[in-house]
């Protein structure tokens, strides 16, 4: 009886994808013009942009929170028929159905905006309704150990040659941004902050040994009742750039490193006797994925 051969093999770590779904979302709201702009005559265009402001997992579903940022290029309801912008905010929650997804997956989200209608509101003039259709894709993955058979020595086998993500490792850290900054020349000072939006991008990712180096940018857009007689509403916006670190064992250079941040707390705040100088303050949760 010949001899029984174990088959050599090795084990790899992947990010293994569950299930990834698609589901419509519908975002309803209304925008007003602020206060001192004039009224609207016609408008021109809308530019549009979804950002995703917190992702969660459920038992089969995913929850999307998010914010849909309208810029109305409009003209004015005057004789001279002027052109002006107004910059408005309507948050949304979406779900997406996605059999197997458990809490502690990993997820990833897109967002496509198909549609989006600005009409004047029959009950103020100054008020416009918004219905906006979004695709919100879901793709949900977690990590599993499989074990691959490479070689049986003393037969002739057939292989085939794969290109695979083998997962070394992946750590979190979190990030403080904070700076002070002054209110731009052209804006009045700021009486009371209504709400501040956030966009966070990676600019660049680096491995050095067992750690991974991390540049990026946050935005924050800062929407504000002025310090004037009117207390007409405005927005400005500031950008920080930051560098962080973190520590992943095994990490080499040439591997290859995915990055995710999420804003976890943003607070702004007024300093100055004369509320012409904030402050930020930020917190960022980043989470790093090496791999060979």
């Amino acid at each position: 009886m010949a001899a029984q051969v174990a088959p050599v093999t090795e084990q790899l770590t992947i990010n293994q994808v569950v299930n990834e779904q698609t589901a419509q979302t519908v975002v309803r709201g209304t925008i007003t013009v602020p206060d001192p702009k004039p009224d609207v005559d016609e408008i021109l265009s809308v530019d549009r942009t979804a950002t995703v402001k917190d992702i969660s997992i459920v038992p089969d579903k995913v929850i999307v929170e998010g914010t849909l940022t309208l810029q109305v290029v409009y003209v004015a309801f005057k004789p001279d028929q002027a052109v002006h912008h107004m910059h408005e905010q309507i948050n949304f929650t979406g779900y997406v159905d996605v059999p197997g997804a458990t809490p502690d997956m990993n997820v990833k989200v897109d967002i496509d905006i198909e549609d989006v209608s600005v009409n004047r509101s029959n009950k103020k003039p100054r008020d416009f309704d918004v219905a906006a259709v979004l695709e919100v894709s879901a793709k949900v993955t977690e990590n599993r150990q499989i074990e691959v058979v490479v070689d049986v020595p003393g037969y002739d086998v057939e292989s085939e040659m794969i290109n695979v993500d083998d997962l070394v490792n992946q750590e979190s850290s979190q990030v403080i941004v904070s700076d002070e900054f002054d209110v731009p020349a052209e804006k009045p000072p700021v009486e009371k902050i209504l709400d501040v939006d956030t966009q966070t991008t990676i600019t660049d990712t680096r491995i050095v040994k067992d750690k991974v180096i991390i540049d990026g940018e946050v935005t924050i857009q800062v929407t504000y009742v002025a310090f004037e007689p009117s207390q007409p509403v405005h927005n400005l916006h500031q950008s920080f750039s930051f560098s962080h670190f973190i520590e992943v064992p095994g990490a080499a250079p040439g591997m290859n490193v995915e990055v995710d941040a999420y804003v976890e707390d943003v607070d702004v705040e007024t300093k100055g006797a004369y509320a012409d100088r904030l402050t930020a303050y930020i917190v960022l949760e980043l989470n790093a994925r090496v791999m060979e």
